[in-house]
């Protein structure tokens, strides 16, 4: 390994980038974060949808720092997940693919009805300031899809979502 540091987890840059600064952007920029099946767990774990976004929103910083020419996003990527991540992405031509696939792992499709039925019924809890109450409401709306719509479109979702609210049976 040429690298000072374990920048790509036992990869080397330098096959990519031959340029000295490239390099010690690469070493100074890593900061030990791969993106490996024990870091983020696979679709089912409560956090693995804010880890991914995280993980990517930093991934494309660094990405955005690196010279553009000569540039593959898809080969820096893949020297930054782990061989168990890299079954599910080992077979994508592009780089755009290679994220869809890694999107689709890690991202729960969301049940806008629940979410809807969840923003509803949400109370504010004991203790709870109004703020914490506000920003609580705010992120339970992220889910429910909101969109602009005609009013037989609304009046249609306001009636399924109090059917939803008023069911009493199994």
């Amino acid at each position: 390994m040429c690298c000072d540091s374990k920048l790509l987890k036992g990869y080397c840059c330098r096959p990519y980038y031959s340029d000295d600064k490239v390099h010690k952007i690469l070493t100074a920029y890593n900061h030990g974060k791969t993106l490996t099946s024990g870091w983020i767990p696979i679709r089912g774990s409560s956090t693995a949808e804010k880890d991914w976004v995280h993980w990517i929103r930093t991934f494309e910083n660094f990405i955005s720092v690196l010279p553009a020419e000569g540039l593959n996003k898809l080969q820096v990527l893949t020297n930054y997940v782990s061989p168990r991540i890299f079954e599910y992405i080992g077979n994508c031509d592009s780089y755009d693919d290679t994220l869809a696939t890694l999107k689709y792992l890690y991202i729960k499709p969301t049940n806008e009805m629940f979410a809807r039925h969840m923003l509803a019924t949400r109370r504010q809890q004991s203790g709870e300031t109004l703020d914490g109450f506000l920003q609580a409401l705010k992120t339970l709306g992220k889910d429910c899809n909101f969109k602009d719509v005609t009013a037989t479109v609304y009046r249609d979702e306001a009636v399924c979502d109090a059917f939803i609210r008023g069911l009493q049976s199994n």
